[in-house]
């Protein structure tokens, strides 16, 4: 990954990781993460993966299990062989404790569910599916091109570094207005204009909208004689007063009564 980014793109960057070399993991068979690491460096010239790592911690744990099972069990028989061991009922010996009856692989099966230990791979507990819920994931950071564990903080080789300082002849030689750079300078002067336009620009259609909608309440609301059809005009009655006149207006039996005498 850091060789395809290339090491500007990739300095810094965060990832996690099952295990890391130079965690400070630790048991009393492998010793640290970083023992583990130069023993195996040693041993085959290659710098061990999580997966390597991972079937050493199994097999430890593996090994602590069975230990543990029959730690108050006896042999009663010479060169008993290790399927006889797991599968035969009644083989062994054991002081009588509640709860841990049964072949040899039963014991091993309980001595696991129950282990909780401590490893160059990181905490081991099990859950029934066999499963390690104690393991806490690492995370990594790119620095100076060397990928280092930095979280959690009591397993680290390094601190994180948080957040991602600028490149050195950026800082350096910007060119400076005020407090600010150049190029973030012309950024906030772009946004403010640009905001300032916007506004006046949503204030123009405010208005011009506000324009239009009070010119057609205006032809709402006026009639032009000349859309009038008249059928009759008012009359005045003896009274004084008058009955309305008629007349069409689109289609439509509008009523003439007039305003003054």
């Amino acid at each position: 990954f850091a060789d395809t980014l290339g090491p500007d793109a990739s300095e810094h960057v965060l990832t996690p990781v099952q295990w890391h070399p130079a965690t400070k993991f630790a048991d009393p068979y492998f010793g640290t993460a970083t023992d583990y690491s130069e023993r195996y460096n040693r041993a085959y010239g290659l710098i061990p993966s999580y997966v390597s790592a991972g079937a050493s911690a199994a097999g430890y744990s593996l090994t602590m299990a069975i230990q543990d099972a029959f730690r108050r069990c006896t042999f009663p028989e010479q060169g008993v062989d290790a399927d006889s061991l797991l599968f035969t009922a009644g083989l062994l010996q054991c002081e009588q404790v509640v709860g841990e009856r049964g072949t040899g692989y039963e014991r091993v099966m309980r001595s696991l569910v129950k282990q909780q230990i401590n490893t160059f791979f990181g905490e081991i507990a099990l859950n029934s599916f066999r499963r390690n819920v104690a393991l806490s994931p690492i995370t990594a950071q790119i620095q100076s091109g060397v990928l280092q564990a930095t979280l959690p903080i009591e397993v680290a080789n390094k601190a994180l570094v948080m957040p991602k300082p600028p490149p050195k002849d950026e800082d350096s030689g910007a060119e400076k207005i005020g407090t600010l750079h150049k190029d973030a300078f012309i950024t906030v002067v772009v946004v403010v204009v640009g905001s300032f336009l916007i506004l006046c620009l949503a204030v123009l259609l405010t208005l011009g909208r506000s324009r239009q909608q009070s010119r057609m309440l205006e032809r709402m609301l006026v009639i032009s004689p000349d859309d009038l059809l008249i059928i009759n005009h008012p009359v005045r009655l003896c009274d004084g007063s008058y009955e309305c006149g008629k007349a069409m207006h689109r289609n439509t039996l509008v009523a003439l009564e007039p305003l003054t005498e």
